[in-house]
């Protein structure tokens, strides 16, 4: 799909292929489930389908026949045609896949107040700074002690305020991965060195602690 830029909708129809994961980005949530041996995975933001599918993939590839993904796509037939959850179809992953059409400001909120929490979340969805911290906030609820939240598009103005604020006011909950062993080594030099002064387009976190914060946790300006 990502190599021919083209799939085809619920209705059969061929559509072009834009805006979906990249190949890198895929590389490394793929190397994260199988470092962790994940089981239980979320995703904001389905579109085409292209990293749920490595995802449900990847967690079938290791063998625990009771994996679940879970993904959250309010847009999924109004702006991507079905695309996303057909593929899921097609591939015959239906019986391990869950799909939200809601506002993930809506759904994360349910499933918080659920017993389900999850090994690996990646967050893909709205790029406005206020949707994101909602997203992390959530996530971060959701998210297993020891489980890993994956960002995309953190050069985003919107996104990078977010991984300002995790970093300063989040450290002794969050750690952040170093991902860079398991990136495609033929990356191109713009991109390393952007990546060597700390801009990274994917970021991920551990998680150390389970919520809440001390009430009187400082607040440090990000």
């Amino acid at each position: 799909m990502l190599e021919v830029g083209w799939m085809l909708d619920s209705n059969g129809k061929k559509i072009r292929v834009h805006s979906a994961s990249t190949i890198g980005n895929i590389r490394v949530i793929r190397e994260l489930l199988i470092r962790d041996s994940c089981a239980r995975t979320l995703e904001i933001g389905l579109a085409y389908g292209a990293s749920a599918l490595a995802i449900l993939s990847t967690l079938q590839g290791m063998g625990n026949g009771e994996f679940q993904h879970v993904a959250i796509d309010p847009y999924q037939d109004k702006d991507w045609g079905g695309a996303g959850a057909r593929l899921i179809a097609d591939e015959g992953y239906s019986d391990h896949f869950t799909l939200y059409s809601g506002m993930s400001s809506m759904v994360l909120p349910m499933l918080a107040s659920g017993p389900e929490r999850y090994d690996l979340i990646y967050v893909d969805g709205s790029h406005l700074f206020e949707e994101v911290f909602v997203d992390f906030y959530y996530c971060f609820l959701i998210l297993k002690k020891g489980g890993v939240i994956v960002f995309d598009d953190c050069c985003d103005p919107h996104v990078a305020k977010v991984m300002k604020f995790i970093k300063r006011n989040y450290s002794k909950c969050l750690v952040e991965i170093d991902y860079q062993d398991v990136e495609d080594p033929a990356k191109a030099i713009k991109k390393r060195v952007g990546n060597w002064l700390g801009f990274r387009q994917l970021r991920a976190f551990r998680k150390k602690t389970e919520p809440p914060r001390e009430w009187n946790s400082p607040f440090r300006k990000f």
